[in-house]
């Protein structure tokens, strides 16, 4: 009996804590949806504005269930358009198509399990089709990393449960976003693009400049309710499954009818969700494919994480500090496990006392590249930056990895991101465009008593992979700050100096000619930026 009360109470105590964690959630079920409000973002539209045109609402809900993901769903489902978008269902007329596809809440739970055992599953992932699987692949990176970024913001004994749930739940989501945007892509100016005044607002951006939607999942969505085997090679769905109309997409009026609904989302997440991913979460298909960054670059895969070249300093020659961490002998017994973080980390306290973080070394791990780790040094350090630690490849026994010397701080960006000077933060954005650093997360870099920053953690640069990424335009007026400072025009001063074919080749021993010939693309849309600014 008691464990049955503790049981219980445990499940209180996660779905009360979890409740929090989905607050995002409800935006779905609010008055406009979440692309709605990507309209209003990138395209200066404000919905309660008189002004804008006649009909506007009919016109873009007709938009939506006249495209080619709906013209299958019985005309019995499809919602009355003549209604403004104050009072429509949040997803608007693609409600309407959600209505053909998913039954209710456990229907689209079921379909998300289904999706969530194609990235564990091997037997079924030989049997998908070149585009499904690339598909597959792009979806694989983005739950995993979004399951990694939720742990960072959690705690407790319960963790783990909730940030698989929040990762699922952002899944969905972003497959709502991914596939509105192709059937509005040809419309989108004609009808979205209206700014506060009512005329059109010729330099919107397209849904698809902004969320990249996967092909395969539009034509597989398509085809109905067995989606998934939608994407199998020469599967076609016959379609004989009955359609209900949906609940979950339909908008209560009542909040306690709201609160019911996220409720039985959170619960439903527990249920099925968790044990899919937890069940395969060690031999995860992802790990070994390593896909490529989803539609931000050419698909390639980097050389970085098998090349053994020699790595010599950028600036022809070390530091002191730098010829002091390679000399230094470590011996396995004295490496001790840091708790925290996404690769094998382990701390060393050598016998003057220094003390340093060492990563060895894991083909099979997908964040855990030490050649980008010390390649991140070397350009901070030829650029005359002083944000990252000394850096440099040691072997520990068989092992051989990282070596960056511990710096002091007060505490990490979580915690003390108000301590940081603004210019350091400006610097350090600038120097993630230079390395192509999409794993800067808050804890990512510590805080000195002095205000200024010493950036960490760079195994995920360099190769277009990781998470979060963000485009440019979020940190623009940063970076350009800071290139605009004494220090940022010494920085790119140096990088306007480089001889390029040299610098190509030595970025080559470190993480191989593709990756070094997308480094030197960064370095010269730096520089441009830079020029354009002058002028």
């Amino acid at each position: 009996m008691t464990s049955y009360r503790i049981k219980t109470f445990l499940l209180i105590f996660n779905i009360l804590i979890f409740s929090l964690s989905t607050h995002s959630f409800e935006l779905s079920f609010n008055k406009i949806s979440p692309t709605v409000l990507a309209y209003q973002e990138y395209c200066e539209v404000d919905f309660d504005n008189q002004s804008l045109p006649r009909g506007f609402e009919k016109n873009f809900c007709e938009v939506v269930t006249k495209s080619p993901i709906c013209k299958d769903v019985k005309e019995e489902y499809r919602r009355d358009c003549n209604v403004t978008l104050e009072v429509v269902n949040p997803l608007d007329g693609l409600g309407s198509c959600f209505s053909g596809f998913f039954g209710s809440l456990e229907e689209l739970w079921d379909f998300l399990t289904e999706m969530l055992s194609l990235f564990y599953d091997e037997d079924k992932r030989a049997e998908l089709s070149e585009e499904g699987s690339a598909f597959i692949d792009g979806l694989a990176l983005y739950y995993e990393t979004e399951v990694i970024k939720a742990k960072d913001d959690m705690s407790g004994i319960l963790k783990d449960e909730r940030a698989s749930a929040v990762a699922a739940k952002n899944l969905f989501l972003k497959l709502g976003k991914d596939f509105l945007a192709e059937p509005l892509k040809e419309k989108y100016h004609e009808y979205a693009c209206y700014n506060k005044l009512g005329a059109v607002h010729n330099t919107c951006k397209t849904l698809t400049d902004v969320f990249f939607p996967p092909v395969a999942f539009i034509a597989a969505i398509k085809k109905g309710p067995k989606v998934v085997k939608a994407l199998l090679k020469d599967d076609d769905p016959d379609g004989s499954t009955v359609i209900k109309p949906a609940q979950v997409l339909t908008i209560p009026k009542s909040p306690t009818k709201r609160s019911q609904l996220r409720w039985s989302f959170i619960d439903q997440a527990g249920r099925e969700v968790n044990p899919v991913f937890y069940k395969h979460q060690y031999k995860s298909p992802y790990l070994e494919s390593k896909p490529p960054r989803i539609g931000m670059a050419e698909e390639y895969p980097s050389e970085s994480y098998t090349l053994l070249t020699k790595m010599k300093p950028l600036s022809g020659k070390d530091e002191l500090v730098d010829t002091h961490l390679k000399n230094v002998e470590i011996k396995p017994e004295q490496l001790k496990k840091f708790a925290g973080g996404i690769t094998d980390t382990y701390m060393v306290k050598l016998a003057d006392g220094t003390q340093g973080i060492f990563k060895p070394r894991k083909p099979t791990d997908w964040a855990s590249n030490y050649r980008a780790e010390v390649l991140a040094y070397e350009v901070d350090k030829l650029l005359d930056l002083d944000i990252v630690p000394p850096t440099v490849e040691k072997t520990v026994g068989d092992m051989k990895g990282s070596f960056q010397k511990f710096e002091n701080s007060i505490g990490d960006g979580n915690s003390h991101m108000s301590f940081a000077k603004s210019e350091e933060l400006d610097k350090q954005d600038f120097f993630d465009v230079i390395i192509d650093n999409r794993d800067r997360h808050k804890g990512n870099f510590l805080v000195t008593k002095n205000g200024n920053v010493h950036s960490i953690d760079h195994g995920l640069s360099f190769t277009g992979r990781g998470y979060n990424p963000k485009s440019f335009y979020i940190v623009e007026e940063r970076v350009k700050r800071f290139m605009a400072s004494d220090e940022g025009k010494k920085a790119v001063s140096k990088l306007k100096s480089l001889d390029q074919e040299s610098f190509e080749r030595q970025l080559s021993d470190y993480i191989g000619p593709l990756d070094a010939n997308r480094t030197l693309e960064r370095i010269n849309f730096l520089i441009n930026l830079s020029d354009e600014k002058i002028q």
